[in-house]
């Protein structure tokens, strides 16, 4: 016998002791429960036949079903095996999927080129792959509640009082379960490559001009592509700047232009002042008149009108004023899971607390809110908007240097650090009342991880607090030509259902 023969057979026999290892560790983690975890081999390898038999069915599976789905681990093989196949664009049959496997020295490991055969020959029709599909990936889902069921109780018995915390930690995992993330959290380059490419090519067919969701303000969204899921996207600036009136004119667009779910946030202002602000603006009625008195029929109309077009959209706005990242991170879960989200805003960072345990220092503190946010960003694949205070650092530098610089982000560098993007609003008016630049508001991009750092120039008018695009005309200023509908509203605890806004 050969070098190369010896080191083949002593590859396969580690390979089949790896097999019985993974096989024994099951087999004693059922023992140690008393039971076997819940699994169906003949689904296992009704779905690996039938792609077999007929490649067409990966495609039916794949968006439900990964390797590690499947309880034997050498059907798991088999599939990431037929996946990277298909992912190469080549057939996928006894002879190539073979070949597949020798080339990642797992064929043996699986029981050799019979046990491919011997797949094939139980299928009596392909016809139900999907549903053999569906089943195979629910067993999984409840082995992993199970596993996830296990950890929880362990933690349990070593936590000592944070029940907060605790909690936070159990519905993490329920969530991870639900949204089944634990299958995907090791994924090949190949795979990733070829989901970036699937992405590049559903925007091209879109034939949008961005790839993720819009702000509704043309020069912003040509510098950034729009908001992408997993981002976390600071706007900070001093007071009176405008914070709170573009983060609302974003939200609005953005509802508007996904139809999904945008979840606001507001620590500051409750939601009915947040509703005549969102009203009055799409109306274009001076809210002073509402605070005065002052309205006319003719304004009476049109907030009449415009509440009627902001009736559906659907913005959700918790206005619970005492809020941690612990129940924000609950809420959003939620939202997410039974709602979907296009977006997650946050009015504003500073008054947030991590947690109802006193920490030691505000500037950790911050840190540690910073630094959920863009976890919680990437764990739902939703955008979040963070409003951010200033310090008074720009107000104290002479002439046009009162531009906001990142260094004057409040209370926290891991703010600048945890940041996929910065903008900080300024406006040359409120400093300089003879500015040639009255009734503009800059946009300043200070930083931007995947791009340009640049200014995008809106027009801001005062008595509305609304933002707009700077050459507007008819057909393109923000949202209020749209037709929209409604604002609703939660509070408190839960997600309840409500009624929708009503300006009455």
């Amino acid at each position: 016998m050969g070098y190369a023969d010896g080191k083949k057979r002593g590859e396969a026999r580690d390979a089949k002791e790896a097999l019985v290892h993974a096989a024994a560790q099951l087999s004693a983690a059922a023992a140690a429960q008393g039971r076997v975890p819940p699994h169906d081999l003949d689904a296992e390898r009704a779905v690996l036949g039938t792609i077999l038999l007929e490649n067409a069915a990966l495609s039916q599976v794949e968006s439900v079903l990964a390797a590690a789905d499947f309880y034997h681990p050498a059907h798991g093989v088999l599939y990431e095996s037929m996946l990277a196949l298909a992912a190469r664009k080549e057939p996928i049959d006894v002879v190539t999927l073979a070949a597949e496997l020798r080339a990642r020295e797992r064929l043996n490991t699986i029981g050799g080129a019979q046990y491919l055969g011997e797949l094939t020959d139980a299928i009596a029709t392909t016809a139900h792959v999907e549903s053999h599909g569906r089943i195979v990936a629910d067993l999984a889902g409840v082995r992993r509640m199970i596993e996830v069921a296990h950890e929880i109780v362990a933690r349990g018995y070593g936590e000592r009082g944070n029940a907060e915390a605790f909690l936070d930690y159990a519905a993490a995992k329920v969530f991870e379960v639900s949204q089944k993330r634990a299958k995907s959290t090791l994924v090949p380059l190949e795979a990733a490559i070829l989901e970036a490419f699937e992405r590049i090519e559903k925007v091209l067919e879109n034939g949008a001009a961005i790839s993720g969701t819009p702000t509704g303000f043309r020069d912003l969204d040509r510098l950034t592509a729009g908001m992408h899921g997993g981002q976390m996207i600071i706007i900070a600036a001093r007071p009176a700047m405008g914070k709170t009136s573009l983060v609302m004119c974003i939200v609005a667009n953005a509802a508007l232009a996904t139809g999904k779910p945008v979840l606001f946030f507001s620590l500051e202002m409750p939601r009915v002042e947040l509703a005549n602000r969102l009203m009055c603006s799409e109306a274009r009625v001076d809210q002073s008149k509402l605070r005065t008195n002052l309205l006319t029929q003719d304004d009476l109309t049109s907030l009449t009108a415009a509440a009627n077009r902001l009736h559906s959209l659907p913005i959700y706005i918790d206005d619970s004023g005492d809020l941690t990242l612990v129940e924000l991170r609950s809420k959003a879960r939620k939202m997410k899971a039974e709602r979907d989200l296009s977006l997650i805003c946050i009015d504003y960072l500073q008054l947030m607390k991590a947690s109802r345990e006193k920490m030691e220092s505000r500037e950790r503190e911050i840190s540690e809110i910073s630094r959920g946010l863009k976890s919680l960003a990437k764990e739902l694949d939703v955008p979040i908007i963070a409003l951010s205070q200033l310090n008074r650092a720009a107000e104290t530098r002479p002439g046009k240097e009162k531009r906001p610089m990142l260094a004057d982000l409040r209370e926290s560098g891991a703010i600048e650090q945890d940041a996929d993007v910065v903008m900080f609003i300024y406006r040359d008016e409120v400093y300089n009342r003879d500015t040639e630049d009255r009734g503009i508001a800059e946009v300043i991009i200070a930083k931007q991880r995947n791009g340009p750092t640049d200014t995008a120039r809106l027009r801001f008018v005062r008595e509305l607090t609304r933002f707009e695009n700077l050459a507007m005309d008819m057909e393109d200023h923000g949202y209020a030509d749209a037709q929209v509908g409604g604002v609703e509203t939660f509070a408190g605890e839960g997600l309840p259902d409500l009624d929708p806004f009503s300006p009455g």
